[in-house]
């Protein structure tokens, strides 16, 4: 099978280590010519998706912001030449309404209470990406 990522991301990168583990042909369309190149020598990534490559796919992951997704389909949809699977991947909490008010905490959670969001524990002290943040966070203020 063949499957094409748009956004190699958290979500389509995940989608694409996955599928190429399993042996399947993973095409990507990534922006970010770095990104790429890593995903490629890590074998998670076969090839480029792009209008000569749209059609051999089978099944196409649109991991990137809803409008970015719906621009790609309107410019690319003339490209698929046979029935095809597209899966948009939408807002992060949607339907849940803890997260749509604030997907920030919902990102990478621990056991919380389904009812409220609330944790069921508390941080003790800050981690790596507590600390990192906050400092990426100040410099930024500082040098806009």
């Amino acid at each position: 099978m063949t499957v094409g990522i748009l956004g190699l991301g958290l979500i389509g990168g995940s989608i694409a280590r996955a599928y190429a583990k399993s042996g399947h042909n993973v095409l990507v369309c990534e922006k970010d010519q770095s990104i790429f190149s890593f995903a490629q020598l890590s074998g998670a990534v076969h090839g480029t998706l792009d209008f000569e490559s749209i059609g051999l796919c089978d099944v196409i992951f649109l991991a990137i912001y809803p409008a970015g997704s719906a621009a790609w389909l309107e410019e690319n949809a003339k490209y698929v030449n046979k029935p095809v699977l597209i899966h948009v991947i939408t807002k992060k909490g949607k339907g849940y309404a803890p997260a749509e008010k604030d997907p920030g905490k919902f990102h990478g959670v621990a056991p919380f209470d389904i009812e409220t969001g609330v944790p069921k524990k508390l941080k003790p002290k800050a981690n790596y990406t507590d600390v990192f943040s906050t400092v990426m966070i100040k410099l930024a203020r500082r040098n806009p």
